[in-house]
């Protein structure tokens, strides 16, 4: 029995551990994502301000 909890809690460890793994990935993408967005938005308003600059 001592055996069969010891296998259900390293499997509960492993699953938690990719969990984590997959959570992690999924921000950095989304980190990603979202810094590309920036650079975009940042070069369309240096674009905007170089036709119509702010007073």
């Amino acid at each position: 029995m001592e055996h069969i909890l010891r296998e259900e809690k390293y499997i509960r460890d492993q699953t938690a551990a990719v969990d984590q793994s997959l959570r992690r990935h999924e921000l950095e993408e989304r980190q990603e994502r979202l810094a590309e967005k920036q650079r975009q938005l940042r070069t369309q308003f240096q674009q905007m301000q170089q036709v119509a600059p702010l007073p």
